[in-house]
């Protein structure tokens, strides 16, 4: 897996330069090894990137939705991880509005509102800390 990322910065420039379907297939690979090894932070760039080449090609059929999506949610997931609970909640809700019975955007969107409490919330209990 870091191999793979290695390889694709290593040689992006001429990777670019491939055949749209071949560049299209490396460039998923990548940034799926880039979720998979926890390097949210990149991955949130290249998610918009990869979002962006779904969109152009138009995903046909049950499989280029499925990466769609799957880009989306990954997305979301990063931002949770990256403990940004406000584009992660939208991104989820995206998820769920695309795919109601997504159960992993499900998840997702309720641990990410159980985190992103209410500033009064987290006032009232620095509050209760200090009066103890």
């Amino acid at each position: 897996m870091h191999s793979r990322i290695r390889f694709f910065e290593g040689h992006e420039a001429a990777i670019r330069q491939l055949p749209e379907e071949e560049f299209f297939e490396l460039f998923a690979a990548y940034t799926e090894d880039l979720y998979r090894a926890g390097a949210y932070t990149k991955y949130k760039t290249v998610a918009d990137e990869m979002i962006a080449c779904c969109l152009e090609r138009q995903p046909s059929g049950e499989a280029g939705w499925d990466l769609f999506l799957a880009t989306i949610f990954r997305k979301a997931d990063s931002c949770y991880q990256l403990e940004e609970y406000g584009p992660a909640a939208h991104l989820f809700r995206e998820v769920l509005r695309m795919d109601p019975f997504h159960s992993a955007g499900k998840a997702g969107l309720r641990r990410t509102l159980y985190r992103a409490k209410p500033e009064n919330v987290l006032n009232a209990r620095a509050v209760s800390v200090l009066l103890i």
